[in-house]
């Protein structure tokens, strides 16, 4: 995890006092000098290995660094990844003690990188990292320390970054809303005296557990953007996943049902998936069945679009009672409250109903919609032209529809 302002080092303030003391050292150069035993030394309180992901960062005291930094959450494995990866080191007391960035070469295994605990005489415990070069040689490049609260909670932790020996201090900071951790402002002073830094806000569930992570630049230079990035979004539950794929195993039957029910007596050209954006309610999709007939009458000169609003159509059914079945209802529900939490749109959830309509041949099942095409349309028809791409539907199609061929 490589230091911050890299885009600019120039305006790095560099005059930090970093936290030497005995066994690390009086300064860089004395530390530099004893950390291949000192790294030694933290290799040989080792007795079980586990493994990680690249880019992990267990063994760092920063909370939720790899989520905000590496976009996923991290977690010990028994076996070792295939890729490249970060294995961990654990004492007696089953604690991190060691951290080493493993990548795998023609000749072997390599160590590129290695963080260790080390327990300093005035009683402080310092996170020593290393760049570890291919001779095995490691070089200091960073110390970090956390600070906690009087009850518990961390209050700040303090890095510094210095492989030249003039060290960059960085800080963070904690807040805390309901005994949960809710935002982490990370800064360093700069050379003309003001303060560059990032900050990030932390979503949370009704369970505390963590939505997303957002992230926005901060200082006198760093304008933030209209909107903070999102840096990190919870993967879908064992729960989520099952209800998601409940859904679409589910819906075809359900849809040839009420394809059945409704009857249409003419040729249909369109099965339109209805969605809304923004109402995140299990109350689910709504149907239309689009006739030839219909089309041809909607599709004037001065409107070709109107051949794609469900409403215009009669056979739209709003609330189909087929897809309001009780277990059905609840699956969708709790998918679409997971998206709802996660910021993902339900558009992505529709266009994966169109596709398995479409691929289930769900149209197929009555004579009058055997040809009809499977188009997933929101309520306000902003996605038409992404959800026709997404079903493969061709411009020349379109425009033939619309009578414009």
């Amino acid at each position: 995890m490589g230091p911050p302002g890299r885009e600019d080092p120039s305006r790095l303030h560099v005059d930090s006092d970093p936290p030497f003391g005995e066994p690390l050292g009086t300064d860089w150069y004395v530390a530099q000098a004893r950390v291949r035993d000192l790294l030694d030394a933290a290799r040989a309180r080792v007795v079980i290995w586990k493994w990680g992901r690249a880019e992990s960062a267990l063994e760092d005291p920063r909370p939720l660094l790899t989520e905000r930094e590496s976009g996923f959450a991290p977690r010990l494995l028994d076996r070792r990844p295939a890729q490249d990866c970060r294995r961990y080191g654990l004492d007696a007391d089953g604690l991190i003690v060691l951290a080493e960035d493993v990548e795998a070469g023609p000749s072997g295994d390599a160590v590129t990188w290695a963080a260790f605990w080390l327990e300093q005489n005035d009683g402080t415990r310092v996170l020593v990292c290393c760049q570890v070069h291919a001779n095995g040689t490691p070089v200091l490049w960073s110390l970090i320390r956390a600070q906690e609260h009087h009850d518990g909670r961390l209050d700040h932790v303090d890095l510094w970054y210095g492989p030249s020996g003039r060290f960059i201090q960085v800080q963070e900071t904690y807040e805390y809303t309901d005994g949960h951790l809710s935002a982490i402002t990370k800064s360093w002073p700069t050379r003309d005296g003001t303060i560059d830094g990032e900050h990030f806000a932390i979503a949370r569930d009704g369970d505390h557990d963590v939505l997303r992570i957002s992230y926005e630049k901060r200082g006198p230079d760093r304008p933030s953007p209209d909107r903070p990035l999102v840096v990190f979004r919870r993967t879908r539950t064992p729960a989520v996943k099952a209800a998601k794929r409940h859904v679409l195993s589910a819906l075809p039957e359900l849809v040839a049902a009420w394809i059945d029910r409704v009857a249409p007596d003419k040729p249909c050209w369109a099965l339109f998936v209805v969605y809304a954006e923004g109402e995140h309610l299990p109350d689910g999709l709504s149907l239309a069945l689009a006739t030839h007939a219909e089309r041809s009458a909607l599709a004037t000169p001065d409107n070709r679009d109107a051949i794609w609003n469900p409403a215009d159509y009669s056979t739209f059914d709003v609330s189909p009672p087929e897809l309001r079945h009780p277990e059905f209802a609840d699956a969708w529900g709790l998918v679409v409250s997971d998206m709802a939490a996660t910021e993902r749109p339900v558009r992505d959830l529709a266009v994966a109903c169109a596709r398995q309509l479409r691929n289930e041949s769900t149209v197929e099942t009555h004579p009058q919609t055997k040809s009809a095409l499977v188009v997933p349309l929101d309520v306000e028809l902003v996605d038409i032209d992404a959800n026709l791409r997404a079903m493969k539907v061709t411009a020349a199609t379109r425009r033939q529809l619309e009578g414009r061929a």
